[in-house]
């Protein structure tokens, strides 16, 4: 009972044992599978790689120049528009005359400094210092005055004098004027007279009259060819008559006779015609006499074979049927003779045709012979005519060129005239010219004696006796001042100094501000395009306004694209760019001219910036495409699928390898090279069959050599 069991105890174990490893070896890949490195895998295939990357965004012009009013003015008008392009100097908008608020209030400044001024010296009237500087003033301006009163008479008899000499040397050139007047008249009355003559090809008279006599010589070859052609027309016009006459004749002939020949043929036609029915009737009938024969027979075979004797009907049928016989072969007869009447007519008529169309052929080689002969006499007289034409014409051109040369002596005449007057003109143009600089030198010399003639003598005098007036008065008034005991205020001097250097000043503001304001002009100060405008005309604007802004085209233009870091992998400085969907003239130029960080995408994409070349504006929207287009590849892998250490670009592959327990799978490294890419794929030059798998991820770091289960 123990044995047993024992020994069913060992047979549990080895049963146990048996499945445990049937288990085992069902599932070891499974088992093995778990602990290996899980990878994504993905085929490789062909395709197309587009490297394009199509963006867009506006142009921003690279320097822009901002014109303002430097002072406040009122806009009169605005003379461009946003968009024209202008040069410098270009008049942008024209402003209206009068002074601006500023002027007005410091000229208001002025007249109260002015007034604070008179108070003072109001206030310090009777002052010693007052006096003093009323008499100092007063002598010098006395002195001044006695200075020119010296002068007077030589400065206004200087006057006089460039007063007369400009008199004189205006009614000097107003006499040449008249002068050049009347020339120009004459000269216009000359050429109106040349106008209505040929212009001669020879411009002296010797020349002229060699050109006559070589043109009368032309003239008169010109006649005897003209005569001698007229002589050879009219041979020719009466060969050509006779020979025309000739033909006529013999042509008439001919057609007599193809006349009869073709009446001869339409009678033949209807003979025939006729003897065609006739035959056709001889047929019928002699068809007709056998169809009667052949019933008489039959009806005689019939009677033989009923006994030989025919009865009564049968009798008075074979009379019949023999009466129709003898008829038929009357009739027969008779269109047998029918017959031979139209064919002799036929042959007679034949013959008739025959002998008239053998008749016209031999009178056709005549008629032909004629045809040849007017022909020959009808080129010829055409010759002839056209000879008597061109010699004709010559004739005329002869005559032409010779009334023409003739008429030339009369041109050289008047154009010698004209010569003359134009050599006047221009001694009387030099004289003018000379009274006319000569008057200038005056006029400056006269304004010059005048600017130094500022007063009458009668102004002078009177001037002369308040000033004397005035020093007796200050005189009396500083004796007095001395005798009161009275001092010299130096800060009142001084108070009185600094009020006037205030005024001095704001009147050189006012003057300066006066300058700026009396251009009624804003000018453009650079070349460019006009890109804003703030003024309308009537505004009243006030001072650093900015009015316009330039766009200064010279400078360039530049447009800024925020881009992913995959495209910006594809771009590179300097790379051209095509403009798309331009369609107001020649596309501009644009290329790639920096490539940096974009700094509010954290890392994330790029700012690349480029440059915009030709005939653009400022805010323009540009759609561009940059890089290369579409092109086929034999092998195209994911992005993920490319790896790269310090030997170069690689993939991993997936290769297969039998063993007991089933395929075991390994990462094989594939060096690569990379032909081209976009955002989500590459076109590499690599070894791979149809069918190899290639790692595109994995859950640990795969290098080459490392075993691997691919995910399900």
């Amino acid at each position: 009972m123990s044995e047993t069991k024992k020994r069913g105890w060992i047979k549990n174990v080895i049963i146990i044992f048996l499945v445990i490893m049937l288990v085992l070896t069902l599932f070891s890949n499974t088992i093995m599978n778990r602990s290996l490195p899980e990878v994504s895998v993905q085929y490789a295939e062909s395709g197309t790689i587009t490297t394009q990357i199509k963006l867009s965004g506006s142009v921003s012009a690279n320097q822009v120049k901002q014109v303002t009013l430097e002072n406040a003015r009122t806009i009169d008008t605005v003379n461009v528009r946003r968009g024209d392009y202008v040069e410098r100097g270009t008049v942008l908008a024209t402003l209206l005359a009068g002074e601006s608020s500023e002027i007005y209030d410091l000229e208001i400044a002025l007249k109260q400094l002015q007034i604070e001024y008179k108070r003072m010296l109001l206030e310090d009237s009777d002052s010693l210092l007052t006096h003093q500087r009323t008499l100092e003033d007063s002598q010098k301006e006395l002195a001044e005055l006695e200075a020119y009163l010296e002068q007077y008479p030589v400065l206004a008899a200087a006057v006089q004098v460039y007063k007369d000499e400009i008199a004189v040397t205006k009614n000097k050139i107003k006499d040449i004027d008249d002068i050049i007047e009347e020339i120009d008249e004459s000269i216009a009355e000359l050429q109106k007279l040349m106008d209505d003559l040929p212009v001669p090809a020879y411009r002296n008279t010797a020349d002229l009259n060699d050109a006559i006599d070589e043109a009368q010589d032309a003239l008169d070859d010109a006649e005897s060819a003209t005569k001698a052609a007229k002589k050879a027309m009219n041979t020719a016009s009466k060969v050509k008559s006779d020979a025309t006459q000739e033909y006529n004749s013999l042509n008439a002939k001919y057609e007599k006779l193809k006349e009869s020949a073709d009446a001869y043929s339409a009678e033949i036609e209807e003979l025939q015609a006729a003897l065609d029915a006739k035959q056709q009737e001889l047929s019928d009938t002699k068809q007709s006499l056998v169809d009667k024969r052949l019933e008489r027979s039959d009806l005689q075979k019939e009677i033989s074979a009923a006994g030989g004797t025919p009865t009564e009907a049968q009798q008075e049928k074979l009379d019949a049927l023999q009466d129709e016989i003898d008829a038929l072969e009357e009739l027969k007869n008779t269109q047998d003779d029918q017959i031979d009447a139209l064919e002799s007519q036929i042959k007679t008529k034949t013959s008739e045709m025959e002998s008239a169309s053998e008749s016209a052929s031999k009178l056709w080689t005549s008629v032909y012979e004629a045809s040849l002969k007017m022909g020959t006499a009808t080129s010829e007289y055409s010759s002839a005519s056209a000879t008597y034409d061109s010699c004709k014409a010559a004739e005329k051109a002869a005559e032409k060129v010779l009334e023409d040369l003739k008429e030339g002596f009369d041109y050289l005449l008047l154009d010698s005239r004209v010569e003359d007057y134009e050599e006047t003109k221009k001694e009387r143009e030099k004289q003018k010219k000379e009274l006319a600089e000569q008057q200038a030198a005056s006029e400056e010399l006269l304004a010059e004696a005048e600017e130094k003639v500022v007063k009458t003598m009668e102004e002078c005098e009177d001037e002369k006796l308040k000033l004397s007036r005035t020093i007796e008065d200050c005189e009396i008034a500083i004796r007095i001042a001395k005798a009161n005991g009275a001092i010299e205020d130096e800060a009142a001097a001084l108070e009185l100094q600094i009020k006037k250097t205030e005024i001095d000043r704001k009147q050189k503001e006012i003057d300066k501000l006066k300058a700026e304001t009396t251009s009624t002009e804003l000018v453009a100060p650079v070349s460019g395009t006009i890109s804003t405008i703030s003024i309308t005309a009537g505004d009243e604007v006030n001072a650093d306004t900015v009015a316009f802004e330039i766009t200064m085209n010279d400078m360039g233009y530049t447009m800024e694209c925020s881009v992913t870091n995959a495209q910006a992998s594809r771009l590179s400085v300097g790379q051209e760019a095509e403009v798309l969907y331009y369609y107001w003239g020649a596309k501009p130029s644009v290329r790639v001219s920096s490539i940096k960080s974009d700094p509010n995408s954290q890392g994330k994409s790029k700012l690349v910036t480029f440059t915009v070349e030709g005939d653009i504006s400022d805010g323009t929207t540009l759609s561009l495409s940059v890089g290369s287009k579409g092109s086929s590849y034999d092998t195209i892998v994911p992005n993920s699928a490319i790896r790269e250490d310090a030997n170069g670009k690689f993939v991993l592959k997936v290769v297969s390898k039998d063993s007991p327990l089933g395929n075991r799978y390994y990462a094989e490294r594939l060096d690569v090279e990379v032909l081209a890419s976009d955002a989500t794929k590459s076109a590499i030059d690599a070894s791979l069959s149809w069918g190899d798998y290639l790692i595109t991820g994995a859950s640990v770091p795969i290098s080459d050599g490392m075993q691997v289960r691919m995910a399900e």
